[in-house]
């Protein structure tokens, strides 16, 4: 038997910005960029793929750090923002040499 639950504007908006708000801690984005990075294993073995999957990763944190209420108040507390933090540094074997 299924039924239907009738909700206002009010209460609608109020479980939405609930949700989002409890969706990331900074402790959730470390714990998923570390579960990535041992799914990947060793840089001397990554393929692009890895690569790409451990850097769209840090750049989505960027993301919430830069525009998320919650990534704002991180970025005031943590003021060791430096030039290059959210790059991950590419192992030799997969950057391309240029032809001379």
């Amino acid at each position: 038997m299924k039924k239907i639950i009738r909700l206002t504007e009010r209460d609608l908006t109020r479980i939405v910005k609930r949700v989002i708000s409890e969706q990331n801690t900074p402790e959730e984005w470390e714990s998923e960029i570390r579960k990535i990075e041992s799914q990947i294993g060793n840089p001397s073995k990554w393929t692009m793929a890895d690569y790409n999957l451990l850097q769209n990763k840090i750049n989505e944190y960027k993301k919430w750090r830069e525009t998320t209420p919650e990534g704002q108040a991180v970025n005031l507390r943590d003021k060791h923002n430096e030039e290059g933090e959210y790059i991950v540094n590419m192992p030799p074997h997969l950057r391309v040499k240029k032809a001379v």
